[in-house]
């Protein structure tokens, strides 16, 4: 197998799980946080329903930093996100590491400085 072919096999094998990270959404109304934990600001609040492009979540799927509508980025509740998995929709709390979503770490200074600058409370860090 040559390296080109390889790389494509890499992709595509990739590709089910990225695609599905477009497919999760809200389970109810949901406050979209600054970080992994309600003591952090509210970027916004979304109804149920809303679509969530899931970026990875915090180690034992507590947390998930998402992508909302309007490219709005922000930490979920996990337990606030359904996942179709198997024909049926899942919480991915329960489910995130069986469908292979990321375990990702959470920088205040990195994430923040990405996404937040003009937010009034970005010096509250």
């Amino acid at each position: 197998m040559n390296v080109k072919h390889l790389a494509w096999v890499v992709v595509a094998a990739v590709m089910p799980a990225v695609a599905s990270a477009q497919d999760a959404h809200s389970a109810k109304q949901i406050n979209m946080r600054a970080g992994p934990a309600r003591d952090y600001p509210l970027v916004a609040s979304y109804g149920p329903g809303t679509p969530l492009a899931v970026q990875g979540c915090t180690d034992g799927y507590g947390w998930c930093d998402v992508i909302a509508p309007g490219n709005v980025r922000g930490w979920v509740f996990a337990g606030n996100i359904i996942y179709p998995f198997q024909d049926q929709e899942r919480p991915l709390q329960m489910y995130g590491s069986v469908v292979g979503i990321p375990i990702i770490s959470f920088s205040i200074g990195n994430y923040w400085g990405s996404y937040y600058p003009n937010r009034p409370w970005f010096r509250d860090r």
